[in-house]
């Protein structure tokens, strides 16, 4: 059975396209015309909604959780329930799917950034990799032992190995180098390093209890100080 709403639809577009009454449209449709002539006294949160659209169209990879949080810290009254609903009925669900990546970085990219590294910092001791092609092939594999490098490789299937790094990896893929074309180094400095700021000052973060990893550290620094510990560098 079709929900009132979508039966409201039906009894309009009867009337524009066959010029019929209405009493009649609402027969054919088998709505009540109670029902069709009654209109919400909600407020609509028209206000609320743009400024919900203007969050997501700056942070296109934040989900319902994260714009809730944010516009909570704006001083807007709302629930998360509530939040996810104007979230749907605006639309702004993420993809459920990412696209298929074709390029994948080759053994010789790696080998090459690691002498780059290795040219400015020295070459460590270790490195802990995935599985990856990139990594398991010959060329890193003579790249490690002319440099005396030991490479070690998490377990095949378990990415909680090295799961801080890997969800870290997978924000600064989603929302930033996926969103941006970088035309020059500098241009890429820039864009980073304001992900960086935005990733360590605005960004709710789930794991720190919806605070930001600056608010985090304030917070430690001043539980600290109360207990007596002075903090580290002072």
């Amino acid at each position: 059975m079709a929900r009132p709403a979508v039966k409201r639809q039906a009894v309009e577009y009867v009337i524009d396209h066959y010029a019929i009454a209405r009493r009649r449209a609402c027969r054919i449709v088998t709505q009540h015309r109670s029902v069709q002539y009654y209109r919400s006294r909600k407020d609509p949160k028209t206000a609320l909604r743009a400024r919900m659209h203007e969050l997501a169209q700056t942070r296109v990879r934040y989900g319902y959780r994260r714009l809730h949080v944010l516009l909570r810290r704006e001083g807007w009254s709302l629930g998360r329930e509530q939040a996810y609903r104007l979230y749907t009925e605006e639309s702004l669900q993420l993809r459920s799917k990412r696209p298929r990546r074709r390029n994948r970085q080759r053994g010789e990219d790696v080998v090459d950034a690691c002498n780059r590294l290795v040219a400015t910092r020295g070459a460590p001791v270790r490195i802990f990799v995935d599985n990856g092609s990139e990594f398991s092939g010959r060329l890193m594999d003579l790249w490690a032992y002319h440099h005396r490098v030991q490479i070690d490789f998490s377990r095949p299937g378990k990415p909680t190995d090295n799961s801080f790094v890997e969800s870290f990896n997978g924000s600064f893929r989603d929302e930033c180098l996926n969103l941006h074309w970088f035309e020059s180094i500098d241009e890429a400095k820039a864009k980073i390093e304001a992900w960086r700021v935005e990733y360590n000052e605005s960004r709710p973060h789930q794991a720190l209890n919806e605070m930001t990893p600056a608010e985090f550290a304030d917070q430690h620094r001043v539980l600290k100080t109360s207990e007596g510990i002075q903090p580290a560098g002072n």
